[in-house]
């Protein structure tokens, strides 16, 4: 189990299994890749000598943006042939580099232990944070009537290691798996809203109807469907398929079991309404930049020129923000309230601190974040954002 799409080399990625297997050493993860040529299946090789991960059920994989690695986590096993009554829970990290696996054995620098063993999680790649968000899952299959522990809290793959996220609540309604059957929830699935860079996350919590939640970064926001075209209102379903269709703006949700264990075939959508805006965002990395960790940086300057208009109780608006990814979220550094996508601002911002600008790079490339956003959201119409130009320059001291 398990599939992502990686926009790098617009390719996807399912796992899959030797055909034939013949010993515990044939049982491990192949991977399988989709492009407009067809379906390609890829035989790990190892030389790096760390082994491979079994081919396991119930893990998943999310794509790494910053690195262009897979990242495999958890799943159960039957380590040895099929047939065997030896079933194996894990916690293992697996990172694919398009031709081999590697054995992450993450660190804990952040001194909150990893993610615990688990199945039926699902990962996804989240922008807003640069990191692959871990969410849900349990860490037992349950017979005969699959009983699920919910083994949170949320967890961020940052290219490196796991950290632990404990998401702000200012809508002061939960956040997912806080309290009642989410505590004791079948999978959660995830699925990115790419035109407003929001992650949405439906859940199967044995009430009557799907739980749906949005994330923004920060926090979490549960949604409560409306029935509005008298369509009625999908009932709670385990495993259903999940994405974003960005040529129609929709959440798609597709089949699923409901409860009794009945397969549907059902086909829903989620309109997210007007409620947020665009936003332009820019990655640049000091390690492709030729720049080691031992590099002084002593200055850096950001000069973006940008206009926008949104929405301010129906009335349009014109403005523009600048942000920055700081501290694990984004930090507004500059705005222009006149700026127009007809009539662009100059927005620009330095930094000079040396204890700033040291913990600004993110992962191993030393990623650093920012991003331009309306001032103001989607209202009766979608908010909109034109960049005219964009510079960043770094000034160092090789080491």
């Amino acid at each position: 189990r398990g599939d992502c799409f990686n926009s790098q080399d617009n390719k996807m990625y399912m796992l899959s299994r030797k055909e034939e297997i013949n010993s515990k050493n044939d049982n491990i993860a192949t991977v399988q890749t989709l492009s407009e040529s067809g379906w390609e299946t890829t035989v790990p090789a190892d030389p790096e000598n760390d082994g491979n991960p079994y081919a396991k059920m119930y893990s998943d994989i999310a794509i790494d943006a910053l690195t262009g690695e897979i990242v495999l986590f958890g799943g159960s096993a039957q380590p040895y042939l099929p047939g065997s009554s030896t079933i194996g829970y894990y916690d293992d990290t697996w990172l694919w580099t398009g031709s081999s696996w590697i054995d992450a054995s993450p660190l804990d620098p952040e001194d909150d232990g990893n993610p615990s063993v688990r199945v039926y999680h699902d990962m996804i790649w989240d922008p807003l944070r640069n990191t692959v968000m871990l969410l849900g899952g349990g860490d037992d299959m349950g017979s005969p009537n699959p009983s699920w522990k919910y083994n949170g809290p949320q967890w961020e793959w940052n290219s490196s290691s796991w950290a632990k996220v404990v998401p702000d609540d200012p809508e002061s309604d939960g956040n997912p798996g806080d309290s009642g059957l989410e505590n004791h929830t079948t999978p959660y699935k995830l699925a990115l809203d790419t035109d407003r860079n929001r992650i949405y996350a439906v859940a199967h919590s044995g009430a009557t109807y799907m739980s749906l939640w949005e994330w923004d970064g920060v926090s979490w926001t549960k949604r409560i469907a409306s029935d509005s075209g008298a369509n009625g209102i999908p009932e709670s379903r385990k495993s259903p398929g999940l994405t974003y269709d960005s040529a129609r703006q929709r959440l798609v949700m597709y089949g699923g079991t409901i409860p009794m264990s009945t397969r549907v075939d059902e086909l829903w959508e989620w309109d997210a309404g007007l409620s947020a805006g665009p936003g332009h965002v820019l990655h640049f990395s000091m390690a492709e930049a030729g720049l080691s960790e031992e590099d002084d940086m002593s200055n850096l300057q950001v000069t973006w020129i940008a206009g926008a208009t949104g929405h301010d109780n129906g009335n349009p608006e014109s403005g523009v923000v600048l942000h920055l990814w700081d501290k694990g979220t984004w930090q507004e550094i500059g705005s222009d309230a006149s700026a127009s996508p007809d009539a662009p601002a100059t927005l620009e911002w330095q930094e000079d601190a040396q204890d700033q600008l040291n913990y600004l790079p993110q992962g191993n490339d030393r990623w650093i974040s920012l991003a331009v956003t309306p001032a103001y959201p989607n209202g009766v119409d979608y908010a909109t954002l034109a960049t005219d130009y964009v510079e960043v320059t770094v000034t160092y001291k090789k080491k």
